[in-house]
């Protein structure tokens, strides 16, 4: 006979340990729920130089949630608790707000989560870097600007005895790993672990291979859900000159070698393209949709720069920790791509790879519990290791 102590909780009860789809928390888990989500909806902003033009300035949105105990002693262990965030194609740091305020509330982390330029409320990213050539095409830039934002942040930290960021845990998905991984290579010393969750960038393909996985993965309600505006004639000129540019053929010639009949629409792909955002932005990139169709240009570029492949040429100059999340239900960047790693990685390498199995692309934004554990664990391994 169970004794009073051990009946289970009511529904009622229970609801009241539930928080917005994140699974149950704890009594102590709730009430840092309540501090995070405060910090969640109060972004901050710094102001840094523009990387190669000094004069210039950008301004740059992050919010930090941080909901621990003694946070203020700037000591090793607060600094090595410190994870930035990088989000994926076209989403500022609203995207990912389960994963982060779960690695923040259950993890025990300190998370910095910036919204990369062109995205969110920051300022538009310069278009002097757009390099449409194959060979000029590259995120090198964009991690020059999360590494001058971090830099100001712990700049602005120092006058409060804050914890800084000398050194992070860097977590990313999708677009966001070659942004990482770009990082983790050039600034070496700060970054002393590398989370890569469904990585894009492993496999060089060309840009339609890739839009029709997009398609795949992604457009999966048919119904229109966004009357895109007409590509002014400028917009269609430039992408369409790119593509020619970089591939040697046009993309009415792609199109036919693609066994498709009549005239390639490029109104018409941009409009499926839309589409979707619109139907993911409801539930998973929140602000996704309108960085699209403020900034369709870059979104474009940033399309063209993944289908360089270059993380699988990068990946064995990093020296951080680094584990390799995918998906089996990826259909956007598949098991196929990622096994690649696996075969060619050197031995030496401290890096290790888990697959969840029945994961889509963008599960992370879904199943935000299971993807804040595993990553979690892992970086409290690699700091009890003294990596």
């Amino acid at each position: 006979m169970k004794s009073p102590e051990s009946t289970p909780l009511s529904a009622v009860e229970k609801n009241k340990s539930l928080d917005m789809g994140y699974g149950e928390l704890s009594p102590e888990e709730q009430e840092r729920m309540k501090i995070v989500n405060e910090q969640f909806k109060n972004p901050q902003f710094v102001e840094i130089p523009i990387p190669g033009n000094e004069n210039e300035k950008i301004r740059v949105e992050y919010v930090i949630l941080d909901a621990r105990e003694n946070k203020s002693e700037n000591n090793l262990e607060e600094i090595d608790n410190t994870m930035v965030y990088i989000p994926g194609f076209s989403a500022s740091y609203r995207a990912p707000e389960k994963f982060i305020k779960l690695m923040a509330v259950r993890e025990n982390k300190r998370v910095i989560n910036i919204s990369l330029p062109s995205t969110g409320e920051s300022d538009p990213m310069p278009t002097e870097i757009r390099k449409w050539k194959k060979p000029d095409r590259s995120f090198e830039f964009y991690a020059d600007i999360l590494n001058n934002s971090l830099d100001a942040i712990r700049e602005s930290e120092k006058d409060d005895d804050k914890p800084t960021t000398d050194e992070i845990s860097l977590v990313s998905a999708s677009m966001g790993s070659v942004i990482a991984t770009e990082m983790a290579i050039k600034y070496p010393n700060k970054v002393k672990d590398l989370v890569l969750v469904h990585p894009a960038g492993v496999n060089e393909e060309s840009i339609l291979q890739l839009a029709k996985r997009f398609v795949a993965e992604k457009f999966r309600d048919k119904k229109t859900l966004l009357q895109n505006p007409e590509i002014d004639s400028a917009h269609k000129k430039e992408l369409e000159d790119a593509y020619q540019e970089m591939f040697g053929r046009s993309l009415q010639e792609a199109y036919e070698e693609a066994g498709e009949d009549g005239t390639f629409d490029l109104q018409d792909a941009d409009t499926q393209y839309h589409d979707f955002n619109k139907a993911a932005a409801s539930d998973v990139l929140k602000d996704g949709t309108p960085n699209i169709i403020k900034n369709p240009l870059w979104r474009a570029w940033e399309a063209f720069t993944i289908a360089n492949g270059d993380v699988l040429k990068m990946l064995p100059k990093v020296r951080a920790n680094t584990y390799i999340i995918y998906g089996g239900g990826d259909k956007l960047f598949p098991p196929e791509q990622i096994k690649k790693i696996v075969d060619n990685m050197p031995n030496t390498q401290n890096i290790r790879i888990d697959t969840f199995p029945s994961m889509g692309h963008d599960s992370i934004y879904q199943e935000a519990r299971k993807y804040s554990s595993s990553i979690g664990t892992f970086l409290d391994k690699m700091r009890k290791k003294g990596d």
